[in-house]
C-alpha cells in the first residue's frame, strides 16, 4: 500500500473525501497528514524490533582498524543481542558495560577469546582488533521504515505518494486518523483505542521483543534498552 492509499483512506474518515494527491498539495489538510506521517512512521519504527527492519550486519577486519563506522541507516541494537563470528555457536565478543571497564580492558591488555565491543563514536569498536579477513556480525534496527517509490531505495520517512510503507499499512492509517484529530483538538479517544489494539497485535505476531508504545510515548514490556549505554562521547 502507497502513502497516497493509506492517507486517503484516513481522510475518508476524517473529511469524507479523497484527495488525488498529498505531498505536491499546498491545501492544508494534505499538508497536515504529510506532516502528522512523519511522526507516526518514526513512532512505529521504533517503538517494537520489527523482524522488517532487522538487518544482519556483517564486518571484516583488516588487521589494524580497532573501529568500524554503523550502517548509514543504523538506529538501535536489538535487546539481547550477540556479535559473533560466522559459523560459530559459541564465544561471542563480550560488551563492555560502561567507558570505565571498556578503559579498564584496553589498558589491561587481556580479555576472554574471542575479545569485547563497544559502540563508541558512531562505530562498533573492538579490543583486540579484528585480524585481517576476521569477520564479525550482528544484527541492528534499521531507521528505514519507508521503501522509496522506486521500489529499491529505503528511507526514513515518506517523501513521496508513491512511497510505501515497510510495516503494516493498517496502523499507518489509524495513527495518522487519532493523530489528526488530536492536532485538531477533537476527541480522539477511540481512535486511539482501536489504533492500539492493532498495535499490540501486529507486535504479539512479529516474533520480536516487544518495546510498544501508545500515544507518542514510548515504554517497554518485560524488556530492557536496546543498549543502555550512551553512544558517542
Amino acid at each position: 500500500m502507497s502513502f497516497l492509499d493509506a492517507a486517503r483512506a484516513a481522510a475518508v474518515l476524517l473529511i469524507g473525501r479523497k484527495p488525488s494527491n498529498f505531498f505536491s498539495s499546498t491545501e492544508q489538510f494534505e499538508m497536515e497528514l504529510c506532516e502528522l506521517a512523519r511522526d507516526a512512521v518514526e513512532d512505529l519504527a521504533t517503538d517494537h524490533e520489527w523482524r522488517a527492519l532487522t538487518v544482519l550486519h556483517t564486518i571484516t577486519g583488516n588487521g589494524t582498524a580497532a573501529g568500524f563506522d554503523l550502517p548509514a541507516d543504523f538506529d538501535r541494537l536489538p535487546v539481547e543481542m550477540d556479535v559473533t563470528r560466522p559459523g560459530w555457536t559459541s564465544n561471542a565478543w563480550q560488551p563492555a558495560r560502561d567507558l570505565a571497564e571498556w578503559q579498564a580492558l584496553v589498558n589491561r591488555g587481556s580479555v576472554s577469546s574471542p575479545g569485547s565491543w563497544i559502540l563508541l563514536n558512531g562505530q562498533i569498536q573492538f579490543y583486540p582488533v579484528l585480524g585481517a579477513g576476521e569477520q564479525a556480525q550482528f544484527y541492528y534496527l534499521s531507521r528505514h521504515a519507508v521503501m522509496d517509490a522506486n521500489a529499491v531505495d529505503t528511507k526514513p520517512g515518506f517523501t513521496q505518494d508513491g512511497d510505501t510503507f515497510r510495516l503494516n499499512e493498517r496502523l499507518l492509517t489509524l495513527s495518522l486518523i487519532w493523530r489528526h484529530k488530536k492536532l485538531k483538538r477533537l476527541a480522539y479517544d477511540d481512535e486511539l483505542s482501536e489504533y492500539q489494539k492493532m498495535a499490540m497485535k501486529a507486535a504479539g505476531t512479529d516474533r520480536g521483543a516487544r518495546k510498544l508504545a501508545i500515544g507518542g510515548r514510548r515504554f517497554a514490556a518485560n524488556a530492557g534498552p536496546s543498549y543502555p549505554y550512551r553512544l558517542g562521547n
